[in-house]
């Protein structure tokens, strides 16, 4: 009976099954690039971030399959100078993601790719003028997992978002694409 219950221990340890809430930390990079109406330039920058994140694992033995939800902020912001606008302010104060995660089931390690949505809020300012758009994307990744206790986990991953095209209304129209990458580490409560 001792090493059954010993045993059925250890399983718990090192099961992924469950919901989990967490937190997050790393750094981000942007890139916007423009070739319409004439321009043609490239803006990138780059700062911390952090946020939060929600998600459920199904343990399958070998394999583990998940949704996650996160929500991360930081200031990535940038200007340049775009002829017959001026000095243009380009940001982004939050990138948001709906992924599925799947991965190899290690016992106390979890490694894994993931893919799904992102939207980011960016928007550019000129001379009086604003507009400010929330664009939907598509996002793909990796990291690995570690459980450091049964109910705690370390990560560290990868993210790379890429949206469509938008066109942003100043004193000339401006057509921008927008990706991002991002490193993080993160902590999360299994429960």
């Amino acid at each position: 009976l001792p090493d059954i219950a010993q045993a059925a221990d250890y399983n718990s340890h090192d099961s992924w099954d469950g919901f989990y809430i967490g937190v997050h930390a790393g750094y981000g990079f942007f890139d916007a690039d423009n070739s319409g109406a004439g321009q043609s330039w490239n803006e990138q920058a780059d700062g911390p971030t952090g946020g939060v994140l929600l998600g459920y694992n199904v343990d399958f033995g070998d394999y583990v399959l998940g949704i996650e939800a996160d929500a991360s902020f930081g200031d990535l912001s940038n200007e340049t100078v775009i002829g017959g606008i001026g000095n243009v302010h380009i940001a982004n104060h939050g990138q948001h993601t709906f992924r599925v995660r799947a991965g190899m089931d290690l016992g106390t390690g979890l490694l894994y790719a993931t893919g799904g949505l992102a939207m980011s809020d960016i928007w550019l300012k000129a001379a009086g003028f604003r507009d400010d758009h929330f664009l939907w994307g598509g996002v793909v990744g990796a990291g690995y997992e570690a459980k450091i206790t049964a109910d705690i986990t370390l990560r560290a991953e990868y993210l790379y978002a890429i949206y469509a095209d938008q066109t942003y209304q100043l004193a000339a129209p401006v057509s921008v694409d927008y990706q991002t990458h991002g490193v993080r580490a993160g902590v999360a409560w299994q429960f």
